[in-house]
């Protein structure tokens, strides 16, 4: 199997492209840094040429620059259907772009926007999106690393929403198994969005709890809710006075404005590949 992955040098890409060399699959990365196999940048074009060796494409870029919508759906939204377009035309035979449970329709969040636009555009090739819920484990990165980072660091973790914002979780682990089960039998799923995540729902503190279990210590900090639109107002504030800031307030928006949990529909035959936050193990 010849797989080409966009955006490696991330977390969720890195870890993928680690994973697959693993199970024996040449692996090969799109992308701008230094290192990849095919020089990338997302929101130009990409000679099918190039992809024409390959067998799967797993699309991971995201550019988090733009700020406005307008700019993103430009840069992210048109840049992937671009690639999809060059993929296709190359005869790549399984398209997967990896999308987010932020994307549906009603989206708030200028990211949720953007995933949403992007499966809309790629769907008629056939493509598949994945759409993991907050990611956790592995070397770390996201919202998941962040709330976790504090957690290891801090006596007090500041909690956006407090309990009555409820997550799915996928462990980076069950997401690869769960791409790979795709990749393996790819029809049932083309030109379809596909939930890849644990049923059940878990708050940031109890997300924290976990993960401070799975670490091996005994006490967890103590977790603070803060109101999610004050927390909006001043990561926004920061953001305008270009300060760096410990999360951006789109991140924010799309805790506060999810889709509703009856909504998320999780593929039965792929719900046994992932495990429930408190069953995770040490990692």
């Amino acid at each position: 199997m010849r797989i080409l992955i966009s955006g490696a040098s991330g977390y969720i890409g890195g870890y993928l492209a680690q994973y697959f060399a693993k199970t024996g699959a040449q692996v090969a990365t799109l992308g701008r840094k230094t290192g990849a196999t095919i020089p990338f940048i997302l929101g130009e074009p990409v000679r099918s040429q190039s992809l024409s060796d390959f067998q799967v494409l797993i699309h991971c870029a995201y550019d988090f620059h733009p700020k406005s919508l307008e700019d993103s759906l430009a840069v992210n939204a048109q840049g992937t259907k671009m690639l999809f377009d060059s993929a296709a035309a190359a005869d790549v035979s399984t398209l997967i772009s990896l999308s987010s449970l932020s994307a549906f329709p009603g989206a708030r969040s200028v990211y949720g926007k953007t995933k949403l636009r992007c499966e809309e555009l790629i769907s008629p090739r056939g493509a598949i999106s994945v759409r993991p819920g907050t990611v956790y484990g592995g070397p770390g990165g996201g919202i998941g690393a962040a709330v976790e980072g504090l957690a290891r660091k801090l006596p007090l973790v500041p909690i956006v929403g407090g309990k009555s914002v409820r997550l799915f979780f996928t462990h980076v682990d069950d997401l690869a198994q769960c791409l790979r089960r795709i990749i393996e039998n790819p029809a049932p799923y083309r030109g379809r969005a596909i939930v890849a995540a644990h049923p059940n729902v878990h708050s940031l503190d109890e997300f924290v709890r976990a993960r401070v279990a799975a670490s091996g210590s005994k006490k967890a900090p103590y977790c603070l809710p803060v109101p999610g639109g004050l927390t909006y107002l001043g990561l926004r504030a920061l953001e305008l006075l270009g300060l760096p800031a410990p999360l951006r307030s789109d991140s924010v928006t799309g805790l506060r404005f999810r889709a509703d949990e009856s909504s998320v529909r999780i593929p039965e035959e792929l719900r046994p590949l992932f495990r429930d936050l408190f069953a995770t193990p040490n990692d």
